[in-house]
């Protein structure tokens, strides 16, 4: 300590009362150092006190600040052998100073140096019960609304988004489905063959915004995009009997289309954020649209068909004048809910586990169109 003046008064030079507490440390003075925050260096300054101001200056008299003492506080750092304070908790400024009298005068003038800490609120009886079953019913709120927020929602997709976005899974589902150790997939375009198939579907009166492509997969499977595109494993054909039992496929997956079934499943893979932007017109980026794609890649192997797209397949068949009873037989013979893909996956379409129809039909193409549509492969172009 340096005091300016070694002669010690209790009293008032006029008015005989005691002293106030800042009054006694108006000439006190002591040695620290500052520090304004960031990488500036640390600076010898003085402190002493002013009318209700800490005040900081430099060894040559240059006041640098004026920090009010209802604002100081003790700062990270302070010990047993100094204190460090700053003017405030949020700020980078900060002053660590060791005299003993200028540290004992600051704790004097300055009541809120250190806050007392505030105490944890009693714990509340059965709260953890009111959390668990707030958390129950959020759970069971969202189980039940979120589903109908996706239907209507995704209802509301401009037919042309949807469209680009059927486009978009397909390059997704070919890019994923290309990995190491699997045969490339390309896309089948024999040109004879391509016209029976365009045949087959003006036969079923599957409208030309539903785009039947044939692709180089082994497996006895199609998968259907938003906006009509549906990709058709060659498996699928070449495994096939004959062509109504293949047309039978193809008329459900037309109602698929029609219901939007594969655009329903496609934004139950997005976000809220997601299926806004595609509401609203803006681009997918891939990595939005890779979850959909999976979706619908594990939905080919799990295809449960509603009644009313049962109702929806048998009508357009009977509408094309082709037999039903290859269809009802292959979904009859399926043991619970009706897994058509699966089933598929399993078995050849059309095999001898179904009954041959009885009633005359005329055939849905005929022998020289289904022996082409069966070499539709022999003619392979990249997506």
């Amino acid at each position: 300590m340096t005091p300016k003046d070694q002669k010690t008064e209790t009293l008032g030079p006029a008015s005989g009362e005691p002293l106030t507490a800042l009054a006694r440390f108006e000439k006190l003075e002591a040695p620290a150092q500052y520090f304004e925050g960031g990488d500036a260096p640390a600076r010898e300054v003085v402190l002493c006190f002013g009318a209700r101001t800490l005040v900081l200056r430099t060894p040559g008299d240059v006041v640098l600040a004026h920090w009010p003492l209802g604002g100081l506080r003790a700062l990270a750092g302070d010990g047993a052998d100094g204190l460090t304070i700053g003017p405030d908790l949020y700020g980078e400024e900060r002053v660590t100073l060791h005299d003993p009298d200028m540290i004992a005068a600051i704790e004097t003038v300055s009541p809120d140096l250190r806050p007392a800490p505030q105490s944890a609120p009693p714990p509340r009886r059965h709260r953890g019960r009111w959390l668990l079953a707030g958390a129950v019913l959020l759970s069971v709120v969202t189980a039940l609304l979120f589903p109908t927020l996706y239907r209507i929602a995704g209802e509301q997709v401009p037919v042309l988004r949807e469209k680009e976005l059927g486009e978009q899974l397909v390059e997704r589902f070919a890019k994923e489905f290309n990995r190491p150790g699997v045969p490339l997939l390309r896309v089948c375009r024999e040109p004879d063959a391509t016209a029976a198939l365009a045949r087959l579907q003006d036969r079923l009166g599957i409208t030309a915004d539903v785009r039947l492509r044939v692709v180089s997969a082994e497996g006895r499977n199609l998968v259907s995009f938003p906006g009509g595109e549906t990709l058709i494993f060659r498996g699928l054909i070449e495994e096939s009997d004959s062509p109504e039992a293949l047309a039978a496929i193809l008329a459900h997956e037309a109602v698929h289309h029609r219901r939007r079934d594969p655009l329903r499943q496609s934004v139950r893979a997005m976000g809220l954020w997601e299926l806004g932007r595609l509401i609203f017109g803006k681009t997918l980026p891939d990595s939005m649209v890779r979850p959909s794609a999976a979706a619908l890649t594990s939905a080919m192997q799990n295809d449960d068909a509603a009644t009313d797209a049962l109702a929806a397949t048998r009508s357009i068949l009977t509408d094309a004048g082709l037999p039903v009873q290859l269809w009802d037989n292959l979904i009859d013979d399926v043991p619970g809910p009706p897994r058509v893909a699966a089933y598929l996956a399993r078995r050849p379409v059309g095999s001898e586990t179904t009954e041959a129809p009885t009633a005359p039909f005329d055939a849905a193409l005929d022998d020289r169109s289904w022996l082409a549509l069966g070499n539709i492969c022999d003619r392979l172009e990249p997506f």
